[in-house]
């Protein structure tokens, strides 16, 4: 089975998340061992949805739509607990940025959704066919 362009681009990119993601849980626990344990907790867990992503679409799994969705809210929860604690122009570029993030991983959910339905429709009569 050949792999879509689009599925080879977004492994790559969720690999490279991925590594940045824990990446920045190491660093920022180093740094601030107190302090850092919720954000360092958050960004392991954002490594980790990156990499089960990853790894269901480079398989072509079934499941690869969810993992992207649990990565998807993961980065979601993250820019909600980045945001400024004032109101001021900080806050509303910011609520700017989470909407924009938001589009952009709405879009990219339902390229993967696209990709996995078509993929499974393929995958699957061959199986039918091998018992």
């Amino acid at each position: 089975m050949k792999r879509p362009v689009g599925v080879i681009i977004l492994c790559v990119v969720l690999a490279l998340l991925s590594f940045a993601g824990f990446g920045n849980a190491y660093v920022t626990f180093i740094d601030s061992p107190i302090l850092g344990a919720l954000f360092s907790a958050l960004a392991l867990l954002y490594g980790l949805a990156a990499l089960v992503a990853l790894i269901g679409l480079w398989k072509l799994k079934n499941w690869a739509y969810k993992a992207f969705l649990v990565w998807a809210a993961i980065v979601m929860l993250i820019l909600i607990y980045q945001i400024p604690r004032m109101f001021n122009a900080l806050l509303l570029a910011h609520i700017a940025f989470l909407l924009f993030i938001g589009l952009v991983l709405w879009w990219l959910a339902r390229y993967v959704r696209k990709v996995s339905a078509a993929l499974q429709h393929v995958v699957q009569p061959d199986a039918a066919n091998s018992k």
